[in-house]
């Protein structure tokens, strides 16, 4: 990647491009979209968020991915989650060596993946924001889809569109603000004993809550 360009993208995008870099790694080699889709989902930020809160998680993009693309078992599926969540530091060092070098006879990105780079780049830019955050990468990966993102999310019944929706009203209300009113709700399900579902899953509520506070 151009360094100019490297250097315009957040600590938290990079970290995206690391995870997702280990989950390609496990796979095709080379980053696609919905590895960059699992890899923001994992960083954090309002870009994860914004995935989650539409209904994609890490798992089901994984199997919906993998089955899109015709391929996969449940043991590499594994091996993606946990390249994406069981990352050392010195896994995370090594990997931020490898992506921002080049890997060695290996195309790093995929063609979608530099158009979504581009395209990223012109959302922060329209946006107001300096740097290129996780976010701007989510609206550039929806604005046009691939058929394999396309049918991962509509595995599970999430549109793009949804995820855009729901991606620019966090960033209307601010992740702060977003991250408050969350737990404000969570905290009044954990109090009457359900989820907003019905169920009671008071020890799932908690878990988001552990979550929220971390990220």
């Amino acid at each position: 990647m151009n360094e100019a360009i490297w250097e315009r993208f957040s600590e938290r995008s990079r970290t995206a491009f690391y995870r997702a870099q280990a989950a390609a790694s496990l796979n095709y080699g080379t980053m696609s979209p919905e590895h960059l889709l699992m890899g923001i989902i994992a960083a954090g930020g309002i870009g994860s968020y914004a995935l989650r809160e539409a209904g994609v998680d890490i798992e089901r993009l994984a199997k919906g991915s993998y089955r899109a693309r015709e391929g996969g078992d449940q043991a590499m599926r594994e091996a993606m989650a946990y390249a994406l969540n069981g990352l050392s530091l010195d896994d995370m060092k090594q990997m931020r060596d490898w992506v921002e070098r080049g890997g060695k006879q290996r195309k790093r990105f995929d063609d979608d993946v530099v158009q979504m780079l581009e395209k990223s780049v012109l959302f922060a830019d329209a946006n107001g924001s300096k740097k290129v955050k996780t976010q701007h990468l989510v609206l550039a990966i929806m604005h046009e889809p691939t058929d394999v993102v396309k049918k991962a999310l509509q595995r599970y019944g999430v549109r793009p569109k949804r995820v855009t929706k729901q991606t620019r009203k966090i960033m209307k209300e601010g992740l702060d603000a977003f991250k408050k009113r969350k737990i404000a709700e969570l905290n009044e399900q954990t109090s009457n004993g359900t989820t907003s579902s019905g169920s009671k899953k008071p020890g799932r509520v908690q878990a988001v809550m552990q979550q929220l506070a971390k990220q």
